[in-house]
């Protein structure tokens, strides 16, 4: 009986991170910071009119709630997985990054919060090139070890903006409990950001502050 020796098989190189993936949090700060700041020196929308800024505080926490929401409900299933299995079930039916979809919305909520429509502009745009760096060079890896499997995948779900009409999910799901418990801690740090924008708001609301804008 003959036999392969499954050192002979050659596998498929796995694409390294590039230089623009291992610096992405610094060119997204780098990126956001010029709009963060001119968004402090800017007069925000709700200034003066409460209606309005009562409107941006319940956009503010619906994107905070659905971006918390989302990223812990991704952890459940891609928990201990990331990286290495094609996981095609829950948020991962309907969109391909919910983990990503889910930043985006708490990022987005401080603009909400602030009233600060160049820190949302500045948000979008950081998290658009910080997305770019990550996530194609994410795919490929999954591209090249997953094969046809993950390139059917892509052929069905979208990259980023849900399609719930795909929306399915097993009977079962086996939970990482350390990735859950690491996802709740990063959950804790991201709730500081509804305070962290309050105490930004009572400075900019002070008579001396400077309005540039």
């Amino acid at each position: 009986m003959s036999s392969i020796s499954v050192s002979s098989i050659p596998m498929p190189a796995t694409p390294s991170r590039t230089f623009a993936e291992r610096g992405r949090a610094v060119i997204g700060i780098a990126i956001l910071a010029p709009f963060a700041i001119a968004g402090l020196f800017h007069t925000p929308l709700g200034e003066g009119r409460p209606w309005l800024q009562l409107a941006l505080d319940a956009l503010g926490w619906s994107s905070f709630v659905a971006g918390a929401g989302l990223r812990i409900w991704a952890t459940l299933y891609i928990g201990g997985h990331k990286g290495k299995d094609l996981i095609t079930e829950g948020p991962y039916s309907i969109c391909r990054n919910p983990l990503y979809l889910g930043v985006f919305f708490l990022v987005q909520s401080v603009a909400f919060f602030l009233g600060s429509p160049l820190m949302a502009f500045g948000i979008v745009f950081a998290l658009l090139v910080y997305l770019r760096a990550t996530v194609a060079s994410e795919e490929r890896r999954l591209a090249s070890r997953q094969g046809d499997a993950f390139e059917q995948y892509c052929q069905r779900v979208p990259r980023f903006w849900p399609q719930f009409g795909l929306y399915h999910a097993g009977e079962k799901l086996e939970v990482d409990l350390r990735s859950l418990r690491l996802e709740v801690f990063r959950a804790l740090r991201w709730c500081a950001i509804p305070l962290v924008c309050e105490l930004v708001r009572l400075i900019v609301r002070q008579p001396d502050w400077p309005r540039w804008l």
